[in-house]
């Protein structure tokens, strides 16, 4: 199954520090791959982050003044860009090199995107957005307003996105 277009998957994970966001998107990157879709990820972080360490050619190209660095090898390749301002989640789809069946995304929550939340009782902290605002929580806690996957149900979420039941 190839989606066209305008059926691209695109939902964003949403959920207090702590909740398990990224372990969840972990594992179900790995789903999502082992049904033959070609995945991407947008990160977003509220705070400064460093993707290379001091004393690497391309932390100090970038900290010598560059506007943007490259770094490529065979393997893998990286673009580290200088911003005034965190983009638009819509300006970084735009801008990812190439084409994907299923981008997710963690975070940006204030966006218009399609979210699923992401909670755990032992955190104590619940939902970061009200349930009127999500499409679905992934969660031990109990919810019934809209969907509710277990923690650990990445086949039910891949599942989830992949038929596009998000998008009506």
């Amino acid at each position: 199954m190839r989606f066209i277009d305008h059926q691209k998957r695109i939902i964003s994970f949403v959920g207090f520090s702590g909740s398990g966001k990224t372990t969840f998107i972990e594992q179900l990157i790995k789903v999502i791959k082992q049904r033959g879709f070609s995945v991407a990820v947008i990160k977003h972080d509220a705070h400064k982050f460093e993707m290379d360490h001091e004393g690497k050619d391309s932390y100090r190209f970038y900290h010598a003044g560059s506007d943007l660095v490259a770094i490529c090898s065979a393997e893998k390749s990286a673009i580290i860009k200088r911003n005034d301002e965190c983009p638009d989640v819509h300006e970084m789809i735009d801008s990812l090199p190439g084409d994907y069946d299923v981008v997710l995304v963690e975070g940006y929550r204030m966006s218009d995107l399609p979210k699923i939340g992401v909670s755990r009782k032992e955190t104590g902290k619940g939902l970061s957005l009200p349930l009127a605002e999500l499409c679905a929580v992934v969660s031990d806690e109990e919810i019934t307003e809209i969907p509710v996957f277990a923690l650990d149900a990445y086949e039910e979420v891949a599942e989830f996105i992949l038929s596009g039941e998000y998008l009506s």
